[in-house]
């Protein structure tokens, strides 16, 4: 596992802001036996590594997370469990009069997922191939009370 960032170029672009590499997934498991097998769950991240790789969002790996995704946003959300409970009491309260309003709450309510802070962080094929993230390149957004997981080409 490794993280490949180019530093030293700077050219003013927001691009090139963006050229973090994180390598801290796998589609493989390995078992305390010496046993490897594909992982077919999703994607399993390493939390201390993307801790250590993105310090700003260390605190958030490092506890219980619920992942969601939201409409016209490919990307997979994680939420602290206490900040998930708060916009999860909202998004009950949404109206449902509107195709816009039932498509946000299906789709936020719909592939709501609990990751314990003791188990390990798979990110579940459906929220996977919902983002389009592959696991080889993928980026994190960070906001003071959630983050974001955008697969590098979709951003």
């Amino acid at each position: 596992m490794k993280n490949d960032w180019d530093r030293s170029r700077d050219d003013g672009n927001l691009n090139s802001l963006f050229k973090q590499k994180y390598s801290v997934v796998s589609r493989q498991v390995e078992f305390p036996e010496g046993v490897v097998l594909k992982n077919s769950a999703g994607l399993l991240f390493d939390r201390s590594m993307l801790g250590e790789l993105c310090p700003a969002v260390a605190w958030a790996v490092a506890g219980n997370l619920v992942a969601t995704v939201f409409p016209e946003r490919r990307c997979v959300s994680l939420f602290s469990e206490s900040s998930w409970k708060e916009l999860r009491q909202i998004l009950n309260k949404v109206p449902r009069d509107t195709s816009e309003q039932r498509t946000l709450r299906r789709l936020a309510l719909g592939f709501e997922t609990y990751i314990p802070k003791s188990d390990p962080m798979i990110l579940t094929v459906t929220l996977e191939s919902y983002a389009g993230l592959t696991g080889n390149d993928f980026l994190v957004v960070q906001s003071s009370d959630y983050m974001e997981l955008w697969a590098k080409d979709k951003l």
